[in-house]
């Protein structure tokens, strides 16, 4: 097959993978908007003993994510891509132990990265907030050319972020992250999703964090 094809072959493949991004991005932003009065009032004392980094047991978390993935210093990589992601937050001692996958294409690029790391908790009246830090690795192919296609390329590197929760209810809360990568090159997710709190076991000490 001629490589123009094969070029074209991939632009059409990605044209379908970024529609569902771009339409999960945007009911996201469509559903954080009406509950943003809700979660303005979501101060019942019941949510606040759950969600709070200072009350109630910790439990895993499991949620998804999605957002604009700005990357600078990568070769090929020029564009900003659409990510869509899934965490998973264990509690580690005083912290939350995390990983998560993530993944986007445009315009012929191709970028996916996984990254675990530890979340530490802060608390400022019913809103969570923390702070992040781990290490990442990156697997990416770059834009293709109209003669040629590249192989995909691999690298590590290490991020560090903050971000907070807004509670919507004892199970599901709303998160957004600011989220900055060293190496390869530099990049900035800022993400946003919801994240369900499943039930704890119920013998677990209090979650000792600090309050601002």
């Amino acid at each position: 097959q001629p490589p123009h094809g094969r070029v074209r072959l991939a632009r059409l493949r990605n044209s379908f993978y970024n529609e569902p991004v771009r339409t999960l991005h945007a009911l996201l932003t469509i559903v954080f908007l009406a509950l943003t009065p809700a979660i303005a009032r979501a101060q019942t004392s019941e949510t606040e003993q759950r969600l709070s980094p200072g009350g109630g047991s910790r439990s895993a978390q499991l949620g998804v994510n999605t957002g604009p993935f700005l990357v600078s210093g990568v070769s090929g990589v020029r564009e900003i891509l659409p990510f869509v992601g899934v965490r998973l937050g264990l509690p580690f001692r005083k912290m939350y132990f995390e990983a998560t996958a993530m993944s986007g294409r445009t315009q012929g690029i191709e970028y996916h990265q996984g990254d675990v790391g530890f979340r530490f908790d802060f608390e400022l009246d019913f809103i969570q907030y923390f702070a992040l830090l781990g290490a990442d690795f990156h697997y990416w192919k770059r834009v293709p050319t109209e003669w040629q296609e590249f192989p995909y390329r691999s690298g590590q590197g290490w991020h560090t972020g903050m971000g907070l929760f807004y509670p919507i209810s004892e199970a599901l809360s709303f998160r957004n992250d600011f989220k900055v990568n060293f190496g390869p090159g530099t990049s900035l997710y800022v993400s946003f999703g919801f994240v369900y709190h499943f039930e704890s076991g119920g013998d677990e000490q209090p979650q000792q964090t600090t309050s601002l």
